[in-house]
């Protein structure tokens, strides 16, 4: 496996669920420092601003959702999302693949659009829930404005899971598509020969059952 180059640059999604709490594993001790200070901050303070603030909005929340929410920032904080990171830091002979680029350029196009998509549906909601009860909205603006918030923060819990099975479908997909372009060569130790096709396929499952325990372990949290 070679993690000098990431297969695609996924870091600004990551930054971004940073903002609302969930972790991931920083270069420097100073930046892990500052982090996790600033996660205990956001979380003590969005907390305590929505029991204090909220009050009759309470029913707007369920307070299951905001214990998920907050496994989930103690999840990210004992696994530092390590798992998805070496998902699209470390190459693998797939990645290498002529189509491999396309496919990784198209993944990042539409993981970034996700993001925006999450955000213009929230948006969307909170603006449609303050038309149709403009009064509380009215009254409570800062409340409303806290909720949202919650929700927000709730809306990218699940967002790893989503790219790291992404990641595992394009890899799969370049796999598939390079078979069928490409064919078989002659020689078994050509680059396109049966085996090697069987190693890069024995590499992509070992690859991501390595890297797929921790989640496994979020999703079997999630469902019960």
């Amino acid at each position: 496996m070679n993690s000098n180059k990431k297969v695609c640059n996924l870091h600004h999604i990551l930054y971004f669920r940073l903002i609302f709490g969930y972790y991931f594993k920083q270069p420097t001790l100073k930046l892990r420092i500052l982090t996790k200070l600033y996660i205990a901050l956001f979380i003590s303070g969005l907390t305590w601003l929505f029991i204090t603030k909220v009050n009759g909005m309470l029913y707007y929340l369920q307070y299951c959702d905001i214990l998920e929410y907050i496994t989930f920032i103690i999840y990210s904080l004992i696994t530092e999302d390590s798992s998805l990171l070496r998902s699209y830091e470390e190459k693998i002979k797939i990645d290498s693949l002529p189509v491999a680029k396309q496919y990784f350029r198209q993944l990042e196009k539409f993981l970034y659009l996700l993001l925006f998509l999450i955000c213009g549906l929230r948006l969307f909601a909170s603006s449609l829930f303050c038309i149709y009860a403009f009064e509380i909205c009215k009254m409570a603006p800062f409340g409303v404005s806290v909720t949202n918030t919650f929700l927000t923060a709730m809306d990218w819990r699940h967002l790893n899971t989503v790219i790291w099975f992404s990641l595992l479908q394009t890899r799969v997909k370049i796999l598939k598509n390079t078979l069928e372009i490409q064919g078989f060569d002659r020689g078994p130790m050509q680059r396109f020969s049966p085996r090697m096709y069987i190693k890069m396929y024995e590499e992509l499952v070992g690859f991501s059952e390595f890297n797929g325990y921790a989640m496994k372990s979020i999703v079997r949290i999630t469902s019960h």
